[in-house]
């Protein structure tokens, strides 16, 4: 262990209660500690029974195990040395299933122009690695995003694919596209690998599929694998010949679905006829039937929403069914809500017309209820793209706005329960070699029914109005943390957690990590380098 490492006990604990339910949420500071040097945050795995992990990872050479105890103090660290592995490895994330973690990277061998992933399980317990690294997929050249590891070194990344079964505990899906063999669109079938594994990663079936249609043609929109094994991707599937039709969709989608029993690929088709699907996700009910589930715009090529839909999936009769009443319209009057007075009067022509939509509305939770009753949150966000000229010649600015959060409920008896409006205001700006905007969006948790949404914020924001429209934050410039719990009826409560001039330390958002059922953790940084771990607990 590191001699500068202070061991320190908890210097701050306190309640945030919220007046329209019986919910708290209790706040906790750890002890101070030093990440390893250079190593980067990769976050926090553990439980309150086991303890909590904190992962640093240093490329190339070295990850970090700091191990804390249930009073968040730092107990012990352990540094794994990686630079036996390949040279290009990728980390991969972390995965809790069924109370164990696991640590998947993988490598490239260049000669033999083949991917490998590994796996290596983590003792929270012990603050250290179970066994050796082991493979568990191989496949040709495959296809991710382009990185930058070093100085004047690339690699590439977001190659495999990760998602676990419905139940949380039952199996894993790994997924990944081969890099393809012809370079056009409108030639080229993508080949997808879908591998299920059990709980102790274990591979129980897989292979890989080329898609019916052409790159060009094929939008693959979400997947998802059940806790039986079953394998189902939802895809948009646009029509070769061009239309001129503006009130009809020209796109159709299809449900493909692949089981251990039959991996030949099953295809379920279903079409709007006068609406426009703009995100779609597939799910599992409380019964576990697949659902479909997405926002829809009456306009043709509008990334707008006017409302959302909910539909099952009938494998036995290879269709899809509307779920009560199918589809759900935005009230004109809660899209009113925290705008400025000008932003309503447009909002009024168009619900006139009936074309008042949420711009820019993207999918980013849907949870379902035992009772079969299911919530669905979406945010606005919007890129503007900048052209402007230098000495250096013309350089591109994307300007990132992430805005109004979106909640809505429909209970069990299909009724639209609410529909919430949380205003929210946030502002970045990348560039063509700097993509990161880590203090953006929102992490969103449930507990007992409540859902809760973090965010950084501008501190004017804490007790706007309905009529006023929210004061902007922009990221790297301080702000809040803001709390918005939202209750069983939509109700809200607003509270700040976290104030960067009162605390002088940095945390972000996008680093909270599940610890548990009930608590988030995160890492904050003050002077010298000194963290603190960041604990919230939902009781």
């Amino acid at each position: 262990m590191k001699k500068n490492l202070l061991l320190i006990t908890v210097l701050l604990m306190h309640y945030c209660t919220f007046a329209q339910s019986e919910a708290k949420v209790k706040v906790t500071w750890g002890g101070e500690y030093f990440l390893p040097k250079k190593h980067s945050d990769l976050g926090f795995i553990g439980n309150e029974k086991d303890g909590y992990v904190q992962i640093g990872h240093l490329y190339g050479k070295s990850l970090s195990l700091q191990r804390f105890d249930n009073k968040f103090n730092i107990k012990s660290e352990k540094i794994v040395n990686l630079k036996e592995l390949p040279k290009g490895y990728m980390n991969e994330g972390f995965q809790e299933i069924n109370n164990r973690y696991y640590w998947f990277f993988s490598t490239w061998d260049k000669k033999a122009e083949m991917e490998h992933l590994f796996v290596q399980e983590i003792d929270v317990n012990k603050g250290d690695f179970v066994k050796g690294a082991r493979e568990i997929l191989s496949a040709k050249r495959l296809s991710g995003t382009v990185i930058a590891t070093g100085f004047y070194q690339f690699n590439t990344s977001n190659k495999w694919n990760i998602t676990k079964s419905t139940d949380g505990k039952s199996k894993l899906l790994i997924q990944y596209r081969l890099k393809p063999t012809e370079k056009r669109d409108k030639i080229n079938k993508d080949v997808i690998g879908l591998f299920v594994f059990d709980s102790n990663m274990n591979k129980e079936w897989g292979s890989e599929h080329q898609m019916p249609y052409t790159e060009e043609q094929m939008d693959n929109n979400d997947y998802y694998v059940d806790k039986l094994g079953n394998v189902l991707l939802v895809a948009k599937v646009k029509e070769l010949e061009k239309s001129k039709d503006k009130k009809h969709p020209n796109f159709h989608f299809e449900i493909l679905k692949w089981s251990k029993e039959d991996t030949k690929t099953q295809i379920i088709p279903f079409k709007f006829d006068d609406k426009f699907g703009t995100e779609v996700v597939i799910a599992e009910d409380n019964t576990g039937a697949p659902l479909v589930v997405g926002y829809y715009s009456k306009v043709r090529a509008s990334g707008s929403a006017d409302g959302f839909f909910v539909l099952k999936v009938n494998v036995a009769e290879n269709k899809v069914d509307k779920v009560f009443k199918g589809m759900y319209e935005f009230p004109a009057e809660v899209l009113k809500q925290f705008e400025s007075a000008r932003a309503q009067r447009k909002i009024e022509k168009k619900d006139a017309k009936d074309e008042s939509e949420i711009g820019g509305l993207r999918f980013r939770n849907l949870t379902i209820f035992e009772d079969g009753s299911l919530q669905l949150t979406g945010e606005q966000y919007i890129v503007t793209v900048t052209v402007y000229m230098t000495k250096y010649g013309p350089q591109i600015k994307y300007n990132h706005f992430y805005e109004d959060v979106y909640v809505a409920k429909v209970g069990a008896d299909g009724e639209l329960k609410f529909v919430t409006k949380v205003p929210k205001a946030q502002r970045a700006m990348s560039t063509a070699f700097s993509y990161w905007v880590g203090g953006m969006s929102i992490k969103s948790y449930f507990f007992k029914g409540k859902e809760y949404l973090l965010f950084l914020d501008n501190f004017k924001n804490l007790n706007i109005s309905a009529s006023t429209a929210p004061a902007y934050h922009a990221d790297g410039l301080g702000g809040v943390l803001m709390l918005v719990g939202i209750d069983e009826n939509g109700k809200t409560a607003k509270s700040k957690l976290f104030d960067f001039r009162e605390e002088k330390r940095q945390l972000t958002v996008t680093n909270f990590s599940s610890v548990g059922t009930n608590q988030v953790m995160a890492r904050t940084i003050g002077k010298k380098r000194v963290s603190k771990p960041f604990i919230l607990t939902f009781e």
